[in-house]
């Protein structure tokens, strides 16, 4: 069993995929595993997962048999891990090599903490892994406060509180951070550190929200609604899905 499990939900990233994974397997930090949970890829994502977890027994993939968006895909690579820490990436994204380090240390500085967060840079479709690590001062940050590629969570949050709302395509993230903080009270601690590089690219959520912007109004009020309900009704198992 690893101290840290980092989950990255995958579709359709073939272009991507192999840097997002040779970024997790250079972290200083090293009691950890990849679980990539593929949303039924209709490119050769799921062969270049395969290909490199045969190369290194960290990387473990799990298929969905029909595609049910993001955050179920996500949710399936939390209840496939026993690790008490868990690390959300995007298959598009990277982690900076110290990011798993930075971020358990933070917990073992705040004895606590249930949620800690560093901050994320910002790069373009045309900017390799290599090309980020050496030109960071360059690089601009995510506004976001906490940015999802930059959170580490203990599993006990998603056993207590539930995992992400499956039915949100967009936005998941930012329901469950009002869940914890607002609805729970749970103290979120934020580092200066920079812990993740996050893609700018045209297919990315955000880009196609901006392009959309009926879209965006909708998944929008679908989150607001389902913050709605839960703080009406409270976190339970008629509108949360939970681990067990």
């Amino acid at each position: 069993m690893s101290l840290i499990s980092i989950v990255i939900p995958l579709y359709n990233y073939q272009d991507y995929i192999e840097g997002c994974l040779r970024s997790c397997l250079n972290q200083t930090f090293e009691d950890y595993d990849i679980i990539v949970t593929d949303d039924c890829s209709t490119d050769n994502s799921v062969n270049i997962v395969e290909k490199i977890s045969i190369e290194n027994n960290k990387v473990k993939l799990i298929k969905l048999d029909k595609n049910q968006g993001y955050s179920k895909a996500k949710n399936e690579s939390i209840i496939h891990s026993s690790s008490e820490y868990i690390v959300h990436l995007d298959a598009d994204d990277y982690l900076t090599p110290d990011s798993l380090e930075l971020r358990i240390n933070k917990f073992m500085r705040e004895k606590d903490a249930k949620v800690v967060h560093g901050k994320v840079y910002s790069f373009y479709d045309n900017q390799t892994y290599e090309w980020c690590l050496s030109n960071r001062d360059s690089l601009s940050f995510i506004q976001a406060d906490p940015h999802a590629q930059g959170v580490m969570i203990k599993r006990e949050c998603y056993e207590k509180y539930g995992l992400y709302d499956e039915s949100l395509r967009a936005k998941s993230d930012r329901e469950m951070w009002v869940r914890l903080r607002d609805l729970v009270g749970i103290k979120f601690y934020a580092m200066q550190s920079y812990v993740a590089f996050y893609r700018i690219h045209y297919n990315s959520m955000i880009q196609y929200r901006s392009r959309n912007p009926e879209y965006d109004e909708t998944v929008g009020y679908k989150c607001f609604e389902a913050i709605r309900e839960r703080r009406r009704n409270g976190i339970n198992k008629n509108n949360t899905r939970f681990i067990s």
